[in-house]
Parts: C-alpha cells; sequence; structure tokens
C-alpha cells in the first residue's frame, strides 16, 4: 500500500520515521522503487469483465490495439521481450462472452497467444463527483497526502481520509 505513512512502516520495522523515508528516498533514487501505483476497480464505471489478452504481432502492434479496443476498453498494455505485448480490457456484461470468441480471429494476422479472464468486484459504495476527482489525482500521485487531496477537492482532511478508507475497504482502489 503506497499510501502507508512513513510512521506506520517505521513501527511495524523497528525504525524511526527519518530512517524509513530515507531509506525509501534511497531506493527512488537507486533505481530499487520504480514508483508507486493506485488502481481503479474497472467496475466502478460499469465494467463487469476484464480480460488479458496475450498478443504476438510482427506487423503492426497499433492497427491489432485498434481492432482490440472494439471489444472493449483497453485499460493498460504491456510490451515485453519476444513481441509479446499483454492487453488488460475492461467490458461490459451486454459485451459477453460470444463476442470474444471471435476475438482470435479478428486479431489476424496477430497471433492471440492467451486469454485470461478476471471479475470486476460489485461497487456497493456510492460514489459521488469528489470521490472520482479523488481518484483522478490519486492516479497521477498516489502517495499524495491526504490535506493536499483534500484542498484539491474542496474537502476537509477528515472526509477525504474516510472517503478514502471506505473506497479502499469496499476494493475500489487498491
Amino acid at each position: 500500500d503506497s499510501r502507508t505513512s512513513y510512521r506506520s512502516i517505521g513501527t511495524s520495522v523497528h525504525l524511526t520515521t527519518n530512517a524509513v523515508k530515507s531509506r525509501i528516498i534511497k531506493m527512488i533514487s537507486d533505481g530499487v522503487i520504480l514508483g508507486f501505483r493506485m488502481t481503479v476497480d474497472v467496475g466502478v464505471f460499469g465494467f463487469s469483465r476484464t480480460y488479458y489478452v496475450g498478443i504476438k504481432d510482427s506487423q503492426s502492434l497499433e492497427a491489432t490495439a485498434n481492432r482490440l479496443g472494439l471489444f472493449g476498453q483497453i485499460i493498460t498494455r504491456i510490451e515485453s521481450m519476444g513481441g509479446v505485448t499483454t492487453f488488460e480490457i475492461a467490458v461490459r456484461e451486454e459485451q459477453g462472452e460470444e463476442k470474444l470468441e471471435s476475438l482470435r480471429e479478428a486479431l489476424r494476422p496477430a497471433v492471440v497467444q492467451s486469454i485470461t479472464m478476471g471479475h470486476a468486484f460489485p461497487v456497493r459504495l456510492k460514489l459521488g463527483s469528489a470521490d472520482y476527482m479523488m481518484m483522478k489525482h490519486l492516479l497521477s500521485d498516489p502517495r499524495m497526502r491526504i490535506s493536499e487531496l483534500a484542498d484539491k477537492v474542496h474537502l476537509s482532511s477528515k472526509t477525504a481520509g474516510e472517503r478514502l478508507r471506505r473506497m479502499k475497504d469496499d476494493h475500489i482502489l487498491r
């Protein structure tokens, strides 16, 4: 959890807050920690499933990505060695499995090496515009201080912290 405070980390590993902070800063500068990220469950935006599609494309990866976008919203694109690119695609229930069964054929001449399905969590928490604004700011800086986040979305620090905790508890944010 990239939002864990230096004090909390220090308590669990028996170091002072300053020692934890300086070690984390050193790990960032040494390239041990490459960055911090936050993920938002796609169920918040009405998607019911995610698919991870591994594709090997020797011709035009951009054209393949455009065709893949017709099946759902591309969330993540990871290129790796050997010419394999993995896409995470969010789909709505009505887009269903029958449409995805034609995926291999529709993406030719690219070769679909694997398709793995995941599910979005059902969202029980009613989200407001301030919640979406908080997510937007946290996507750009997951370690943003709650007081700074609260100022950006015009909430008190206590309210922003409580909303953030509830979104984490409901698996909306990770």
